[in-house]
């Protein structure tokens, strides 16, 4: 197979998502974080997050919840916005995956953004009223992914002023009935191909890997993150789609190995990939590509604490019709 070729720096795309419905979106974080945005202990935990990621200690940056909450109220609210309006130009390929008007995903190493990108998809379709999403990390983001889940499935709280018109018209994203979500506590470097089998299920899926593969080829090396994305595809329905989000540039190269070697990202994810294809017999159609774009937030919306924009490099893959024999 010829190498797959670096995504080329492109401009940033448009914006589909509308911006009321953007800020929704945030108003869902401010809700589910209002006391922890409030803390008088939120910028001191927030600068112990940023010195555990600023040393590649991941595991310490997600080890306790408390973490987690600050983190998600911090950096998932815009990223959310983004990934929305990635999931938004995809919308063909994602569609394509429903199974009897309900659409699945499968998060890994992430929650709070992709859990809301996901819910804001799903309220938006037009192909699919019905989400099931599956979020796979090692970190314990249990409590937060179901607090997130309960202001995506419930009317978000008003003024006592609000005029009637507006109570009226304040209904949930999405009803409890109509979507679900699930965590899963593990880390995806240990999991068997049986086992993701098990999580994926036998029908096409959405799958994201969303600004995780560096801490997954610092935390496993090239080998053991290479047997993992083997594992993974191994596991694919025919017609899943696969979404992997990363930093762009210079800042998409991690430290790997006894030598500390430094590898791009994109180059570390070709060489996976093309061990994934050989092994497993399958052939990763691509969707789209992207090595550096920005997605820019709206100086309108409103959220409780100043957000930032999102740099990225992306790369999309449909499982082709035939990948197996």
């Amino acid at each position: 197979m010829p190498p797959r070729s670096e995504p080329k720096a492109s401009a940033s795309p448009p914006q589909t998502v509308p911006l009321a419905h953007q800020q929704i979106l945030l108003d869902i974080f401010n809700t589910t974080f209002s006391s922890i945005l409030s803390s008088d202990t939120f910028d001191a935990t927030l600068q112990e997050i940023k010195q555990a990621l600023f040393n590649r200690d991941f595991a310490q940056a997600f080890s306790k919840e408390e973490y987690l909450d600050v983190y998600a109220a911090r950096w998932s609210p815009g990223r959310a916005l983004g990934y929305a309006n990635i999931f938004d130009g995809l919308r063909d390929s994602i569609d394509a995956t429903a199974t009897d008007g309900t659409l699945r995903m499968v998060s890994l190493g992430g929650c709070g953004a992709e859990q809301v990108a996901f819910a804001s998809y799903v309220a938006r379709s037009k192909k699919a009223s019905k989400g099931e999403l599956v979020l796979v990390d090692s970190a314990p983001w249990s409590s937060a992914s179901q607090k997130i889940h309960e202001a995506i499935t419930a009317p978000l709280p008003l003024s006592k002023y609000a005029s009637a018109a507006k109570k009226a018209a304040n209904t949930a994203l999405l009803s409890p009935s109509d979507f679900q979500t699930t965590f899963k506590q593990a880390n995806v470097l240990d999991l068997t191909r049986q086992q993701w089998a098990d999580i994926l299920g036998p029908n096409p899926v959405v799958v994201t890997i969303m600004f995780t593969l560096n801490e997954l080829y610092t935390a496993g090396g090239i080998g053991k993150t290479t047997k993992f994305i083997i594992n993974l595809g191994g596991a694919l329905p025919k017609n899943s789609v696969l979404v992997m989000v990363d930093s762009p540039g210079d800042y998409s190269e991690t430290t790997v190995g006894k030598e500390s070697r430094k590898y791009p990202i994109s180059w570390l994810l070709q060489h996976s990939l093309e061990q994934m294809e050989t092994q497993e017999k399958i052939v990763l159609h691509s969707i789209t590509g992207s090595g550096s774009v920005w997605f820019r937030l709206n100086e309108t919306l409103d959220y409780r604490i100043p957000l930032e924009n999102m740099r990225y490099q992306m790369q999309a893959f449909r499982v082709g019709e035939e990948a197996r024999e």
